[in-house]
């Protein structure tokens, strides 16, 4: 039941935990080859479900942009705020950024392009090389499960951590006007955790459980005690999943505790003792 449990653990946290690892990709596909630019380009999240939970984790706000490719006015603010390299510095360092971009077939074709990822070809979309077309729609049934958002394009707003409220909006502007809508909706939530350290920690309570899930219990311990001291003053949702973290290895390692101490030679058991203390060293097993 353990190996199940952390197993479970693994797949959520595998697709979840790092929703903005990629932001500093800041790269787009030819059209001609595939190959990459050095053009910079805003790292979408691909998933809603994904964004909220970096959202709560942060304290901070998502910022959706509704777009249609029938809409002359989103190519306009695509090439003016998405392709300005101070705004995607910004947004890929600081924000949440989701896109809804609704697709008419009755318009001229979304140019495809061919890349490669994870050793494999895949087409993705031209203007926007970080989704395939089954991404895209998958993220598009995803936000229209939790957002009532205005029909016409185009459309910005900050959301809340939870994705369900407003806090701010604007349809057009500049990439200083964009910023502007962004950081007023993020000023009613109050100070942001930095997504670097968010990052560590994130990263560490991954180590933490594929080390316990192959039972390497120094790793594990060592991990989860990272998160704890790199996330100390962390927002109570990523509080949360450290404090579970450092459970389920206390768990663990007072199981192999008293396991080892049931050891029927002497010697063997104080050896036994002897190393599971050592694996988690820092964690009051006692």
């Amino acid at each position: 039941m353990r190996v199940f449990l952390v197993a479970l653990a693994l797949a959520a946290l595998g697709t979840s935990a790092l929703a903005g690892e990629d932001k500093d990709a800041g790269r787009t596909a030819s059209k001609a080859s595939g190959k990459r630019e050095t053009k910079p380009t805003i790292a979408w999240v691909k998933s809603f479900p994904d964004a909220i939970e970096e959202a709560r984790e942060r304290n901070v706000a998502i910022f959706l942009h509704s777009h249609a490719n029938t809409c002359p006015p989103c190519k306009a603010i695509a090439k003016a705020v998405f392709e300005d390299p101070d705004y995607v510095k910004w947004a890929n360092t600081e924000t949440i950024h989701v896109l809804s971009y609704d697709i008419h077939a009755d318009a001229d074709p979304e140019p495809l392009v061919e890349v490669e990822r994870d050793g494999a070809k895949v087409s993705v979309y031209a203007h926007y090389p970080m989704f395939t077309p089954d991404e895209l729609t998958m993220l598009l049934a995803e936000i229209g499960k939790r957002v009532d958002f205005p029909l016409h394009t185009p459309w910005a707003g900050v959301l809340s951590p939870d994705g369900k409220k407003v806090l701010a909006e604007v349809a057009k502007g500049t990439a200083k006007d964009f910023r502007a809508a962004y950081e007023k909706g993020q000023k009613t939530l109050g100070t942001p955790y930095p997504r670097a350290t968010w990052t560590k920690v994130r990263t560490a309570l991954k180590t933490s459980m594929e080390a316990e899930f192959d039972a390497r219990w120094k790793d594990a311990a060592a991990a989860a005690l990272e998160a704890k001291t790199v996330g100390a003053g962390a927002p109570d949702a990523l509080q949360e999943s450290i404090d579970a973290r450092m459970a389920s290895v206390l768990n663990e390692g007072r199981r192999l505790l008293a396991e080892a101490k049931k050891t029927k030679d002497a010697a063997a058991a104080e050896k036994a003792v002897a190393k599971v203390r050592e694996d988690f060293a820092g964690i009051p097993l006692d």
